[in-house]
Order: C-alpha cells, then sequence, then structure tokens
C-alpha cells in the first residue's frame, strides 16, 4: 500500500482518505496534512481570524442541531464545513452557514439598500371609456 507522509507532523500514513482529507486538485487527490493536522490546523485558522475556539464553534454547532443557520441544510449533506458567518464591520459571529447561503447573505448584505430602494412601479391600468 501506497503511503504518504503528512506535511506538518511528518509521520507517515496509508495514502487513503481514513487519514488525509480530499483535495482534488492536488496530484494524488488527497491534502497534504494528515487528518489530525487537518483538524488542528482549521481551529487555530478558526482562532486567529474569528477569535473563537473549537469549544465555541461545537456550541454553535449544537445550538444549530449541525445545520446551516439559514437553509437548515445539515452538515451530512454538504460537500465542505459549515463556515464562520461574521459581521465584517464589528467582527460578530452571527452563526454556521453553508457555502452556498454564505456567499448569497454577502452578496444581499453588500447590495441590501439598492434592493430595498428599488421598488417595481406598478403597470398603468388602461381604462377604456365606451
Amino acid at each position: 500500500m501506497k503511503t504518504k507522509q503528512c506535511y506538518k507532523c511528518h509521520k507517515k500514513f496509508p495514502a487513503t482518505l481514513k487519514f488525509f482529507n480530499e483535495q482534488p486538485k492536488s496530484e494524488d487527490g488527497l491534502g497534504k496534512f494528515c487528518s489530525k493536522c487537518a483538524r488542528a490546523q482549521l481551529f487555530a485558522l478558526l482562532k486567529w481570524y474569528y477569535g473563537i475556539t473549537r469549544e465555541d464553534w461545537n456550541k454553535l454547532y449544537k445550538k444549530q442541531h449541525g445545520c446551516c443557520a439559514i437553509c437548515h441544510r445539515p452538515q451530512t449533506e454538504l460537500s465542505h464545513r459549515l463556515g464562520v458567518d461574521h459581521d465584517h464591520k464589528t467582527g460578530k459571529i452571527r452563526g454556521l452557514l453553508c457555502s452556498i447561503c454564505n456567499a448569497h447573505y454577502g452578496w444581499f448584505e453588500k447590495f441590501k439598500y439598492d434592493i430595498i430602494k428599488y421598488e417595481p412601479k406598478p403597470k398603468p391600468k388602461h381604462r377604456h371609456k365606451i
């Protein structure tokens, strides 16, 4: 069986999805970190970028029953992990969203005042006098 060395811990593991996350763009289709190091890396980034710990993320996840806060699709049906949604001005965490809802919410947030101002004018009613 072919093995692969983790980029972070330098341990060798079988080169399978049991030990490495899928990474379609890589040469072998596997990520460069073993699953354990990849999880640690993810939570280190969450702490650095959003200021939340693994426990904070887990609390949000449990509060939302493992689902996107907007569309309510469960994590098990998604191809990507639920992402942290936050207010870009205040940094306040709002919840966990799937990538589709996160992108749409970001778009709406950017254009919401234009959308609110837009109100289609009703078509004039033509009254024919007989």
